[in-house]
């Protein structure tokens, strides 16, 4: 039985993984590559950013706290398709990786399919980043990338870089503003093994930010200019983590997102118009607030 190399993708809400896996699907390597995606809505819009070929979908959970075996079912989906082609596997971003790896790396079939090849974390900067926080995470990682250096000066960009070698002194750090990553950043043998015994002892059992989540279909607005004042009316009212989806803004079919407090609209979509919406226990109410345009 032949072993086939799998990336792990991994970051919290909105820190740019699904746009790093775009840019390295590009590559020749990973062309027919196969991707799981968990995603912790019902809903599942990553899917058309992938462009939905030899995606495995798993929705409507977190894989890290799951009680069920569905990483463990799609890894196992994934090898029977992916014929020795890369696997490539991203964790929603209110998974803790190291219960992820709890679960893949002690499920029997596992080391006999799969080598870890590279575990890659990306970090969306801010200005007030507690890298501290993600010491567990970086220490199973072997690449870190801090992406939208764009929103940071150089100097912290230089803070960060030197906090997460203070962590784990080895780790390849990539800046950039858009999650591109190049193949010889990425590694070929990961040190996942050698980390995991450590990050298991750090303090895992803080739970998810924002682990709630409404769906909205068919929300339109007479201008983008009405969507971005209604949207930061709401957002400075309640905790949102994270958004994504089509909204029909004028005549048109947009793609809107919404991470790491900043919100951005690409050119017109012709997919289904529907939003997902994450944040805490108050986000039916902040939907219902949405959808009054």
């Amino acid at each position: 039985m032949s072993r086939q190399d799998l990336y792990i993708f991994h970051g919290r809400l909105g820190s740019g993984k699904t746009t790093a896996i775009q840019h390295i699907r590009n590559m020749d390597k990973f062309k027919d590559s196969v991707v799981i995606e968990n995603e912790l809505a019902s809903e599942n819009i990553d899917q058309d950013k992938l462009g939905g070929r030899n995606v495995y979908d798993i929705s409507g959970l977190c894989v890290c706290c799951s009680t069920g075996n569905e990483l463990n079912d799609a890894l196992n989906k994934a090898y029977n398709h992916s014929e020795a082609q890369p696997v490539i596997l991203e964790t929603t971003g209110a998974a803790n990786l190291v219960n992820v790896l709890k679960k893949i790396l002690t499920d029997s079939e596992f080391n006999d399919k799969y080598s870890i090849a590279s575990s890659i974390f990306v970090i969306g900067l801010q200005p007030n980043l507690d890298v501290g926080e993600m010491a567990s995470e970086i220490l199973v990682s072997d690449t870190v990338i801090l992406n939208k250096t764009d929103l940071v000066d150089e100097e912290t960009v230089k803070r960060y870089s030197n906090e997460i070698r203070e962590i784990k002194e080895e780790v390849e750090i990539v800046c950039t503003q858009n999650s591109e990553i190049g193949l010889d950043k990425l590694s070929s043998e990961s040190s996942l093994n050698q980390y995991l015994a450590e990050a298991v002892s750090e303090n895992i059992g803080e739970g998810h930010q924002f682990d709630r989540y409404e769906v909205v279909e068919g929300l339109e607005f007479e201008s983008e200019k009405q969507f971005k004042q209604r949207f930061e009316q709401v957002s400075n009212r309640f905790s949102i983590g994270r958004m994504k989806g089509v909204v029909k803004l004028g005549e048109e079919n947009r793609f809107v997102e919404y991470s790491s407090g900043k919100l951005s609209l690409d050119g017109e979509k012709p997919v289904t118009n529907k939003l997902v919406v994450i944040g805490d226990d108050s986000i039916y109410e902040a939907v219902q607030e949405i959808q009054k345009a």
